[in-house]
């Protein structure tokens, strides 16, 4: 039994070996490990060590076996390589050979064996487990201090030795776990800052320790700058998920190419700078092809979809500085200019690089719009900036009778002689203005059967650049009469037909809305098609005087009831002649006052009307509304300079606001905005009763949509006539 000051003194010997082990391990991090990778291993399998058996020669500090033990246990729980271990274990037999004298007392070998075979069986099990799990490593810890300091009793050394080599056990074992998390965090950090946490390429950072990291006979070879072509692509049609997949994939194609002591680095988004060694000028066009060809030249698979990938690439080759950096990528603006998805070297970069369609960048486009085009009924056809077809889907090839192979064969204009060239002619000048083009065409099938199909084209741009167009078709019946779009008056037929106007709280009708119902050729057309062929012909203005006309002819022999409102869609060209439309004003059967003007969404501001307040002063009495408010070509402009009466919201605002709070917010907050500004709001669409209550909650008053009623001819005795001129 150990006495209070021999056990004072046993504690007071256990700190002073425990702050010279940590002393000397902090001095390996501090001076060793900084200027060499193996410092701070040399510092514990060595200088730990030779300073307790210094001390223990010296005979300045009592120095228990077991205390060289412990620090081999700790060696072996988080030294790498076993470096440490593999000193420390021959310094222990040493120390056990020479100090103890193994050739006088054979049970020191006995003592010095039997702890190295303990922790011979121990060590692969802290090192599998440490520092992942603390609770098994503290356990895994005790037990071999306990069995050391046992066996270590083996030898005869005192209780005192024991209280030193368990104090000492105790600072080793908390120094050793706080170093392992230190070294463990450190790492982390270092790999986050070196390597992009998405791809696993190197950051800016890493790439900058990369190069700094290179011998000199290292310093010279190839550098690329790579950027994904169209990767805003991915990421606004599959969504940002799928534009990470992109990037990864990207990233495991360039990483498989590449030899060890090269670098693929992130830039930043989808822009990637890759630093090949040693590669010489003669050999660099081939490098970057195979390179170009290996990240391009299999498609991806993005839900469940086949996409192409492009990618542009420049290179240069020489001495690794900014200076060559800078030289690649000017070589990859040279290669984005020229048609992307292709390689340039900065050798080439003052040849004349023939300008092509972008066949690559309309191909994975295309390979994108397949996946939405599956479902439609409607033709949808992709062409280049000539007009030559690049991808269609199946209803096209049914709608045209050729296949998709036959169709890319084909010239790039196919004209019908049943259209009129004038239609033609005012598509081009839209589409050359990187306007999109809506109308109506003669279609035909084999040379034989003609029909009129509904036309909606869309410019595809690329920077300041068309590099094709994409339609959406709808076919009407066939016509053997072969019409002519440009004289379609005897053709052409208009149904006036009323929505209720209704107050949301009681659901009474208040006025109505008026609507055309049109048939050309005896099939029925949408309004969005009749003004589409009105816009092809120049016959806007007359069309939507007419059914206006129409309108008033309907209203006069309904005999709508006194005190309701009509609200009348009218178009840009019709409110350009405000003589027409005054005069029309004083004799329609119901009052100016009671008179909604709707300006259509898709249409801007009139063109011979300076502002959208003098547009309001051109037809004094009436009141007037922005339709579809959130769709079309809305914009703050005409809300705040017009001053409205009446803002009719979209049916998609009410939509989203079914299932977003955000949205709905807003939507109660516009209306609050619209009331306190003298604006009142409208409801389009509302087809439920939920529908009905999510008006109700946000405050919106009146509204419109099948939930009341359904567009019809006010009277019985009305339905269905028409209106012929």
């Amino acid at each position: 039994m150990l006495s209070p000051v021999a056990l004072w003194q046993a504690a007071t010997w256990g700190m002073l070996l425990s702050g010279i082990v940590v002393g000397t391990w902090e001095f390996g991090d501090l001076v060793f490990q900084s200027r060499w990778r193996y410092g701070s291993v040399a510092a514990t399998g060595l200088m730990v060590p030779v300073a307790l058996g210094w001390l223990l020669a010296s005979r300045l500090v009592p120095v228990p076996w077991a205390v060289f033990a412990i620090i081999l246990v700790v060696s072996w729980m988080w030294l790498p390589r076993g470096w440490g271990i593999t000193a420390t274990a021959l310094l222990v037999v040493m120390w056990v050979s020479v100090v103890e004298g193994l050739w006088d007392q054979p049970h020191k070998a006995f003592v010095g064996a039997a702890s190295l075979i303990v922790l011979a069986l121990l060590a692969p099990v802290v090192r599998r487990h440490q520092p992942q799990n603390w609770l098994l490593w503290l356990m895994l810890y005790v037990v071999g201090i306990v069995v050391v300091i046992a066996i270590s009793g083996l030898n005869g050394d005192s209780g005192s030795d024991a209280v030193v080599s368990l104090i000492t056990a105790l600072f080793a074992g908390v120094y050793t776990q706080g170093h392992a998390a230190r070294v463990l965090t450190w790492n982390q950090t270092q790999r986050r800052a070196n390597e992009d946490t998405l791809t696993g390429a190197l950051t800016r950072y890493g790439e900058e320790k990369w190069r700094k990291a290179l011998a000199p006979t290292q310093s010279h070879g190839m550098v690329m700058a790579c950027d994904i072509d169209d990767f805003k692509w991915f990421n606004d049609t599959w969504g940002h998920n799928a534009g990470d997949e992109v990037l990864k994939e990207v990233v495991k194609r360039f990483q498989s190419v590449v030899r060890p002591p090269d670098a693929v680095c992130r830039r930043g988004g989808d822009e990637f700078m890759l630093w090949l060694v040693g590669v010489r000028l003669e050999d660099a066009e081939m490098v970057a092809l195979r390179i170009h060809g290996v990240v391009t030249g299999t498609p991806l698979l993005l839900k469940e979809h086949s996409n192409d990938v492009g990618c542009s690439m420049g290179w240069a080759v020489g001495d690794f500085s900014e200076d060559l950096v800078e030289a690649a990528d000017q070589a990859l603006l040279t290669a984005k200019r020229a048609g992307k998805d292709r390689v340039v070297g900065a050798k080439d970069m003052l040849e004349t690089i023939p300008t092509q369609p972008a066949g690559v960048s309309l191909k994975v486009l295309a390979s994108i719009a397949e996946a939405m085009w599956a479902p439609w009924e409607d033709a949808a056809v992709m062409t280049d900036d000539t007009g030559r077809v690049i991808s269609c889907n199946e209803a096209f090839e049914k709608l045209s009778g050729r296949s998709r192979r036959e169709l890319q064969q084909m010239p790039a204009t196919n004209p019908v002689p049943q259209t009129s060239m004038g239609i033609y002619q005012e598509m081009w000048h839209r589409l050359n203005l990187r306007e999109p083009w809506q109308g109506i065409l003669v279609d035909q099938q084999g040379g034989q059967m003609t029909w009129w199909t509904y036309d909606e084209i869309w410019p595809i741009e690329t920077g300041q650049r068309t590099i094709g167009y994409w339609a959406r078709i709808r076919a009407g019946a066939p016509d053997e009469r072969h019409w002519d779009p440009l004289q379609p008056e005897d053709a052409l037929a208009l149904t006036p037909v009323f929505q209720p106007l209704v107050d949301v709280e009681s659901g009474e009708i208040w006025g109505y809305e008026a609507l055309i119902r049109p048939q050309l050729g005896g099939v029925e057309l949408s309004p969005d098609a009749l003004f589409a062929w009105a816009a092809s012909s120049g016959a806007v203005a007359r069309v939507d005087q007419w059914c206006m006309e129409c309108t008033a002819v309907a209203l006069k022999d309904a005999q709508m009831p006194d005190g309701r409102w009509i609200s009348l869609n009218v178009r840009a060209d019709t409110l350009d002649e405000p003589t027409w439309l005054n005069e029309f004003l004083d004799r329609f059967p119901v009052s100016r006052e009671r008179v909604i003007l709707e300006v259509c969404e898709q249409d801007g501001r009139p063109k011979n009307i300076p502002s959208w307040h003098a547009l309001k002063q051109a037809y004094p009495g009436v009141m007037w509304a922005l339709d579809d408010w959130g769709s079309g070509r809305n914009d703050i402009d005409r809300l705040v300079n017009m001053a409205p009466d009446w803002v009719k919201i979209d049916r998609s605002w009410l939509l989203l606001a079914s299932g977003d709070h955000d949205a709905r917010s807003m939507l109660a907050e516009f209306c609050a905005w619209a009331e306190r500004t003298g604006r009142h709001v409208i409801m389009e669409g509302v087809e439920t009763a939920e529908e009905v209550q999510l008006c109700k909650n946000v405050g919106i008053a009146r509204g419109q949509g099948y939930f009341w009623g359904r567009p019809a001819p006010l009277m019985k005795e009305g339905a269905g006539r028409g209106c012929q001129e």
